[in-house]
């Protein structure tokens, strides 16, 4: 404690931030004013206010004295032991050390004064069958959280919080009932503490929504057995909801969009919906020109094995949107044991994962792209992609680029992936990926964590290696 107390003094507010309720406290540290027992400064403020504070030497006694003082609003009168200052304004602490060098030695810390409690801007809200996304905006940083039931005007026992700090907040409520009235209420406090409990639109009603209905034929399990029968009864601009669990078998395997434009999504994420190839086949098929419209998003795709190419899932001259997905232990003989893109196929890969998925089931094998493979024009992108572990008996252990493929990369991350060549990345014959942002860490390989022959290169933008 002695060496972290200096001999030139400091004062200290304990928050930067106070409300009308607050009382302000302070700490000296002067390592000369060792056993005095007290200490006077002064804390002003802008509107005018000036008190003086005698703060008490803590029972450690090695020059650190505390002390607090009230704060309220009004007209300030001088020295009467209450700080009068209004919302918006600064005080300043000072402290003058005779002792801290040659001359007057001055310490000082401000803080700000709020009293007004955050006002909610704007609100959105976008209700389906089981889910509603609600975005607020609010006039300063916050920290925002939602209580809601079917019941108005109860006593909420379900909430959703958001505990970033922001301006902007969003909620994702999912497992809702369809066709159903929700109402809630808003809980805003900002970063000094002030908090208001938000009922109504300020028009006397409450906040609610009400979730559409569950449209008949678009749920699996529930009105289709198999995930194959619900797409094949669908149309363009269809959403599926896929129920959390295990999806096996003839249906769930070696699925075809079939040229549609629709998404297929988890009600709740990778983690609790789980396509399982049981190493006889891959997960989806995109071969009917498939576009972004054509989405899979929020599902596990896992132990996908195929003799020749794409494990995980195969693209012929398609691009279809991936999100919120994890490849797991997909294996392919040859080509791509995650994903496979072949002939002109850039699909839009977002928040994915690829962890232990391998090209080439026996050592002696020549095969490519652990986690990916790029062929023949082929340009997805990647963003917010994570490759861990993937391998492969031959190059390109996370991704191999072939043939004029020219995939971009943003904030992705490459760990611990291996192949005889390039272990993050392979790049061959006119290939020349563009990584921004992106991490690679401990990929192995005979010849190099990330390689390219044959008029290729990987162009990087801030890349770490």
């Amino acid at each position: 404690m002695q060496a972290v107390v200096p001999s030139k003094g400091y004062i200290n507010f304990d928050q930067d931030y106070y409300t009308h309720t607050s009382k302000v406290g302070l700490l000296l540290a002067d390592r000369d004013l060792k056993g005095k027992g007290s200490q006077q400064v002064t804390i002003t403020a802008e509107g005018g206010d000036r008190e003086n504070i005698v703060l008490t030497e803590t029972s450690a006694a090695f020059g650190v004295f505390t002390g607090r003082i009230s704060i309220r609003s009004g007209q300030f009168v001088t020295n009467d032991g209450i700080l009068q200052a209004a919302s918006g304004e600064v005080i300043t602490a000072i402290y003058t050390d005779p002792d801290g060098g040659p001359g007057t030695y001055t310490s000082t810390d401000i803080a700000f004064i709020d009293y007004e409690v955050p006002v909610l801007l704007d609100i959105q809200i976008e209700a389906e069958a089981r889910q509603v996304t609600i975005n607020l905006t609010t006039d300063e940083q916050t920290l925002a959280t939602i209580h809601y039931g079917t019941v108005p005007d109860e006593q909420f026992t379900l909430s959703k919080k958001d505990i970033t700090i922001s301006t902007n907040h969003t909620f994702k409520i999912q497992s809702l009932n369809p066709e159903t009235n929700y109402y809630f209420i808003i809980d805003l406090v900002d970063v000094a503490g002030n908090k208001v409990v938000l009922a109504n639109n300020g028009q006397g009603q409450n906040y609610s929504f009400m979730t559409s209905s569950d449209t008949i034929g678009l749920r699996v399990p529930e009105a289709y057995s198999t995930i194959q029968d619900a797409i094949d009864d669908a149309s363009d601009g269809d959403t599926i909801w896929v129920a959390d669990g295990r999806f096996t078998g003839i249906g769930n395997k070696n699925i075809d969009f079939r040229g549609k434009a629709i998404t297929i999504k988890s009600e709740n994420g990778p983690e609790n919906c789980i396509i399982d190839c049981q190493r006889q086949g891959f997960g989806f098929y995109f071969h009917s020109g498939e576009g972004p419209d054509s989405v899979i998003n929020g599902f596990t795709i896992t132990n996908g094995t195929v003799s020749g190419r794409g494990g995980g899932i195969y693209c012929d001259q398609s691009s279809p949107t991936i999100t919120n997905c994890v490849f797991s232990d997909n294996k392919a003989g040859k080509y791509g044991g995650g994903i496979y893109n072949f002939n002109n196929s850039n699909p839009k890969l977002i928040n994915c994962t690829f962890t232990r998925n391998s090209a080439g089931t026996i050592p002696s094998e020549s095969a490519n792209g652990g986690g990916i493979c790029n062929l023949i024009d082929s340009n997805p992108t990647l963003t917010n992609c994570m490759f861990i572990q993937n391998s492969a008996t031959n190059q390109g252990g996370a991704i191999y680029n072939d043939d004029y493929s020219d995939p971009i990369l943003t904030k992705c991350i490459f760990i611990e992936n291996s192949s005889k060549y390039g272990g993050g990345i392979y790049n061959f014959f006119n290939s020349n990926p563009v990584s921004k942002n992106c991490t690679f860490i401990a990929n192995w390989a005979d010849y190099g964590g990330v390689a390219y022959t044959d008029n290729s290169e990987t162009r990087r933008c801030n890349t770490k290696r």
